[in-house]
């Protein structure tokens, strides 16, 4: 007759809370997410804008939706329905935010990851198309308004007294820049609003005018 062993179950749940302390996420994947993020956050907007201005596609009930491909817990929309131009945007949006903020909550902690993740998202805001467009068309737009150019004009006489005529234009470009990407956060809002994210704040917006004061000084 052979004995067998039963080993007591654990109940204990500290396995799951202590997961992503002890298996954190690659530091490549954390910073990957930091930097796409916003490097395509001006795309994103302007992509949900669209296609909430002119949806397309079948309208889907509330019903409909709920037992479609698109449905995604804890996103809402009009009990009216929806069209499916939008609802696919709606979950393409929360799947993005998904993949992001699981890779995020399980990035390793510390000061010097902190600092690579700035880091990571000023790489990615400076590559954004929109923020590069921003930085090249703000001087022009700027330029058809006399007290616009007036302004620039006595921020580079001041800035090229002191610090020689580089110093003047590279300040004049990351003013006018700046102003153009801080014209276009009603839209980033909006934009965020439309995808329903909850998490675009100060810092993002911090980010952005950030990067347009870099590539504007850069253009400058």
């Amino acid at each position: 007759m052979v004995d067998i062993y039963f080993p007591e179950i654990n109940k204990s749940s500290d396995h799951v809370s202590n997961f992503f302390d002890r298996a954190p996420a690659r530091t490549s994947d954390v910073l990957y997410e930091e930097a796409a993020s916003q490097f395509r956050f001006g795309y994103d907007a302007l992509s949900a804008i669209a296609t909430n201005i002119a949806p397309s596609g079948d309208f889907l009930t509330a019903e409909e939706w709920r037992s479609s491909k698109y449905y995604r817990e804890g996103v809402e929309i009009s009990e009216d329905g929806v069209y499916e131009s939008v609802a696919e945007s709606l979950a393409t949006a929360s799947d993005r935010r998904f993949r992001r903020d699981l890779t995020l909550s399980n990035a390793k902690r510390g000061f010097g990851m902190g600092v690579a993740r700035f880091g990571a998202s000023m790489v990615g805001a400076i590559g954004d198309p929109l923020n590069i467009g921003l930085s090249v068309l703000a001087p022009v737009a700027l330029g058809y308004s006399a007290a616009a150019r007036a302004a620039s004009a006595s921020v580079q006489a001041g800035v090229r007294a002191r610090a020689g005529v580089t110093a003047g234009r590279v300040a004049a470009g990351a003013g006018e820049a700046t102003v153009g990407a801080l014209a276009f956060e009603p839209i980033a809002l909006i934009g965020a609003e439309f995808q329903q994210d909850p998490d675009y704040g100060l810092f993002d917006s911090f980010v952005n005018l950030t990067a347009g004061a870099i590539l504007g000084g850069a253009v400058g």
